[in-house]
């Protein structure tokens, strides 16, 4: 990968929130993603720095998903070679938001003596890794990683550059997943799940309608000091230099969403 192709971060960026919302669809951005940096497998897992133990199960609240990788491969991976991944030993190079290479985290001379390269990564033809923490509370992180073969080399800045761009849109999308608590929840459920969280939450259409408040949400424009909501649906600010700001952040949002931006959002105080 030379340099970043705009389309294709659109694109991805696009992705991400599309799994965002259906999480059966993040199979699809790994596989773009794969495509984008040259590699063989991509893997989202959970990871306890506590005793080097990881997740691989999609199911009920988890998020977890994996591609072009052996299922047998990883359930060995999480039954023992966890534990013995010489690349997560430096735990502090490995802080919410980093992205790394794996020769970033242990010289690759000495990789080839290590117990995770000979009976784990030399069957499946691998070597190189690029990845980071997408998050990370206390000891458990939510970790993402794509891994490629020794003779298609190193990865190359412009690919960290593209996962660091995609990084804080992967953030995004766990937080948004906690608020759903379960992968697999029906609309209404979903929808239901959103209702008990103690935070705000407005869902908007693609025109930044309101479709939907959680009944946190629904006090704050009830009072009227703070929020309103005009008669196409749409949410505005008191203050007007602060509704300049607050539709700046939906405008962006609804871009992203859409596939058409690369903001990943962000807040304000009214």
């Amino acid at each position: 990968m030379g340099r970043i192709n705009e389309p294709m971060l659109l694109d991805l960026v696009g992705r991400i929130y599309e799994a965002a919302a259906d999480p059966d669809r993040w199979p699809e951005f790994m596989v773009a993603f794969a495509r984008a940096v040259n590699a063989e497998g991509v893997v989202l897992w959970l990871h306890d720095f506590a005793d080097g133990s990881a997740s691989f199960d999609g199911s009920g609240a988890s998020l977890a998903c994996f591609t072009g990788f052996d299922p047998a491969a990883i359930g060995s991976y999480g039954a023992h070679y966890s534990g013995v991944n010489v690349w997560v030993k430096n735990e502090d190079k490995l802080t919410s938001g980093s992205v790394v290479t794996s020769s970033m985290l242990y010289p690759d001379a000495e990789l080839v003596r290590s117990e995770y390269y000979n009976d784990w990564l030399k069957p499946q033809d691998l070597f190189y890794a690029l990845g980071g923490v997408v998050t990370k509370h206390e000891t458990l992180a939510v970790k993402f990683s794509a891994m490629r073969s020794r003779r298609l080399g190193a990865y190359s800045e412009a690919e960290l550059a593209l996962y660091r761009l995609l990084t804080p849109h992967l953030q995004r999308a766990v937080s948004l997943h906690r608020r759903l608590v379960q992968t697999r929840l029906p609309g209404q459920a979903a929808l239901a799940s959103l209702d008990l969280q103690p935070t705000a939450v407005w869902l908007l259409g693609s025109g930044g309608e309101l479709l939907h408040a959680n009944p946190a949400a629904e006090r704050l424009i009830r009072r009227g000091d703070v929020l309103t909501q005009a008669a196409n649906g749409r949410l505005h600010a008191r203050v007007s230099s602060e509704n300049q700001r607050l539709q700046r952040l939906i405008a962006s949002a609804l871009r992203t969403g859409l596939g058409r931006g690369m903001e990943p959002g962000g807040a304000q105080m009214i």
